[in-house]
Parts: C-alpha cells; sequence; structure tokens
C-alpha cells in the first residue's frame, strides 16, 4: 500500500498552491457528438470549435451502433439520452452501450461522456449501466449530466464547459486523471523535441537519430553487441523513464486529493484484487519477455526438476520458477559464461502464508498479492536463497525443460539481488545450544 501512495504523490505531490482551475478546457480538444437532431446541436457545435477544439457530429446513431472498427479518441463524448424516442430507456440505453462498445473498444484514450437529460433517476441508471462494461470498452474517466432543454431554451451555450466543470467539482479521482493526461502529452512532447535536439545542428539527422536510439536501447537493456534482438521495445521503455523526468518537473496545483484519512469504501474483495493488479504493474513485465535471449530479471517456469533447483521444501499448491541475476554489466559485456539462478515458486497468496515465510530468513518474501494472467487466484512471489547455481543458456532456452513466463522489473531485481548478497556473504558462527 505504500508503494501505490508514493507512486501517486511522486507523480502528484502535495503542497499548497493556487485553486485547479482551467482543467478541463485544457483537457478537452476533442468531441463526439451523438445526437441526429443537428439543428439541436449547432450552436454547441459552433462554440467548442471556436475554442480550437475537434468536433465530429456522429449524427445518425445507427452508424455508429454497427461500426466495424473504433473511432479515433475523443476526450469528450456527448450523447442525447433518447436517441429513440419512440422507444424505451432500456433500449435507448442499449444504443449507447452499443455504440461505446464498437466506437471506443478496448484501446480508447483518456475521455468522459455527458449525457443530455432532464430525469435525474433516469440517468443515474445509464451511468450504473455504463459501468458495468464487462470488458467491452475502455471506462470513461467520467458521467456527468446536463439538461439540453435550458440550453435550447436561451440558444446560449457558452456555459457548457464551466457547467461541466461544475458537475465534477466532487469528482477528485478525474480530475486527476484528466491533468495527468495533460501532463503525460506536454512531457511526451518535452521528451521527444530534447531528444530531437541532440542532433539539430547535423547534416544527417535520421542516421544520427537511428543511432542514438540504439544505443539507448542497448544500454537501457543491457544487451551484448553479439545478441540480435527486438531493441524497440527496450528503448520505449528507456524514454518512459526520461517520460517521468519531464512530467514530474512540471508545475502542477494541488487537488488535496490525500487531505483527510482514507479508507476503502467498497467489497473487500475488490481492494485485494485492486492491490494484486498495482503490484504487477509496478514490479513486472509480461510484454517486453523473448524467449531467444537469456535477459537478467526473466522469470522462467520450472517444467522438468533437476538435482540443484530441486525446490523440495514448497507449498503443494505452487509453480516452481527461477529468475534469472545476471549482473547486467556482464550480461552487456559478454562475460556471461552461463546463466545465474535463484529457485523459487508461485503460491495463492495468503497473509497467513506470507507471515510464515517472513519469518525464514533465506527467503524473499517483500512481494505482497500478485495478478499473473492464466492463473486463477492472486499469487505469492517468492524466492529462497539456498537454491542458487549456474546453467548454460542452452539449457534454459529448452521449452521442455523452462518456460519463460515473465521479467521483473529493474527496481524490484535490485532489491533481491542485493537482499540475495547480504545473506550470502554473511559469516554467522556456529552454536551449541
Amino acid at each position: 500500500m505504500e508503494s501505490i501512495k508514493q507512486l501517486l504523490l511522486s507523480v502528484f505531490p502535495k503542497k499548497k498552491g493556487p485553486n485547479y482551475v482551467n482543467m478541463f478546457e485544457e483537457f478537452l480538444d476533442s468531441v463526439l457528438i451523438v445526437d441526429d437532431k443537428y439543428h439541436e446541436v449547432e450552436k454547441l457545435q459552433q462554440l467548442l470549435e471556436s475554442k480550437d477544439i475537434w468536433v465530429t457530429n456522429g449524427g445518425d446513431p445507427e452508424k455508429l451502433k454497427d461500426l466495424k472498427a473504433p473511432l479515433k479518441p475523443r476526450k469528450l463524448l456527448i450523447f442525447d439520452l433518447y436517441l429513440r424516442e419512440d422507444k424505451p430507456l432500456p433500449e435507448n440505453i442499449g444504443i449507447i452501450r452499443q455504440i461505446l462498445s464498437n466506437a471506443i473498444g478496448n484501446s480508447y484514450g483518456s475521455y468522459g461522456i455527458l449525457v443530455w437529460t432532464k430525469h435525474d433517476e433516469e440517468f443515474k441508471e445509464l451511468e450504473r449501466k455504463i459501468f458495468i462494461n464487462h470488458d467491452k470498452y475502455i471506462l470513461p474517466l467520467f458521467v456527468v449530466c446536463l439538461s439540453k432543454t435550458e440550453y435550447l431554451k436561451t440558444g446560449n451555450y457558452d456555459s457548457i464547459i464551466s457547467d461541466i466543470e461544475a458537475q465534477l467539482i466532487k469528482n477528485k479521482p478525474a480530475k486527476f486523471f484528466m491533468h495527468l493526461d495533460v501532463l503525460i502529452n506536454k512531457g511526451t512532447s518535452s521528451a521527444l523535441h530534447s531528444f530531437y535536439d541532440l542532433v539539430k545542428e547535423s547534416d544527417v539527422r535520421n542516421d544520427d537519430l537511428i543511432f542514438l536510439l540504439n544505443k539507448l536501447g542497448v544500454n537501457y537493456s543491457g544487451t551484448p553487441s553479439s545478441e540480435t534482438i527486438d531493441l524497440e521495445p527496450e528503448v520505449i521503455k528507456a524514454f518512459c523513464d526520461m517520460l517521468y523526468y519531464d512530467i514530474t518537473k512540471t508545475k502542477i496545483n494541488t487537488l488535496n486529493l490525500f487531505e483527510k484519512e482514507i479508507g476503502f469504501s467498497g467489497d473487500d474483495k475488490y481492494k485485494k484484487a485492486a492491490f494484486a493488479k498495482l503490484n504487477s504493474k509496478l514490479h513486472l513485465d509480461f510484454e517486453g519477455v523473448s524467449g531467444n535471449t537469456i535477459f537478467p530479471g526473466n522469470i522462467y517456469q520450472i517444467l522438468e526438476e533437476s538435482e540443484l533447483f530441486l525446490l523440495d521444501k514448497t507449498p503443494a499448491d505452487s509453480v516452481k520458477i527461477l529468475l534469472e541475476i545476471t549482473p547486467p554489466c556482464d550480461f552487456a559485456s559478454g562475460h556471461r559464461k552461463s546463466a545465474r539462478l535463484i529457485g523459487g515458486f508461485l503460491t495463492p497468496f495468503s497473509k497467513e502464508k506470507k507471515k510464515h515465510m517472513s519469518k525464514i530468513p533465506s527467503l524473499y518474501t517483500e512481494l505482497g498479492e500478485l495478478f499473473i494472467k492464466g492463473y486463477e487466484s492472486s499469487q505469492f512471489m517468492v524466492f529462497d536463497f539456498h537454491y542458487f547455481g549456474t546453467i548454460s543458456e542452452d539449457q534454459l532456452k529448452d521449452s521442455k525443460k523452462y518456460k519463460l513466463l515473465m521479467r521483473i522489473k529493474n527496481r524490484l531485481q535490485a532489491d533481491i539481488i542485493q537482499r540475495f548478497s547480504s545473506y550470502s556473504s554473511r559469516l554467522g558462527i556456529p552454536v551449541i545450544d
């Protein structure tokens, strides 16, 4: 829990500052209007476009409902609640959810939803149904409700942005994530331009950029020159590290997210699941793994046990694993003759199990619950420093004996190696009891 709080505070430190203003307007750069009565939203579109906001009027909702490919991301979707006036509320909600499934999909960016209705009780039902997405679309940061009738009476939409902000006044998570979205976009631009500036006076700029990108990927991964691997994921990770600096150096205003004692109000099972997924995002990498290169930090499932990594004292319901811990400098310089490995296991998490194992000096038990795809329950990852040894790379690449599962991130790898070094270098003394 503390690591999660530190992560949030590092991106959004708590400090005194001016009031939080113009957040939504800065976030809002594109809008999709889903309303087949164009004359009712024409002035709204004109107002938004006058603020240099890209606006698309979706027109007939049936066309959006039957889209074969998702739309490009918009920051705000505006729906008339009764897209079909001759249909009851449940059917109109179904139309909106179908549009979200087809037009948004699972790779959309950050966005919010504005719904036109004068019946709060109907809006609440729509809001509830939108968040029951069953993984069919990316969830919105917020869903707010305004009365289109009030704007139609006056013909004036000038207050629309401030009216939406007024609806969001108590929605601190939405404000935080919108502001973070703006910071990430600004930080991305800063990081990219800073990199371009390294060769801004070069006559062969593109060639030099390719050279620098290659060096960045090699340095970040520690890949020896003799290895041929896909470096692009490693370059992206290196840019993410640089992006961290460009985001956090940006001046921000406080939302006082943590101004009072915080508790979890929902069901405890949701908290446990959230912790497991956050821990996995903080410490594990499931995407940047390759079966052809034995990277430091790779974790393998043991499919065929050997005498060296017998791991005979693991819980009965465990999956036995190995962690590669070769120092990155040896890996990069090509001095590694064989893979250096620590044995361990994955086992269903329980507080009692962690409490018991934490008392055993040879076990690394710092990690809490972890979400790992393919496992029904949250997992507990443990390493046993008694099981340390080396095997050849060819042996470790044998798919009949070992299966690559994931890769741990640098901070976790450093902590495990530090704990292992301390344990293995202890002298100790024999004592007669």
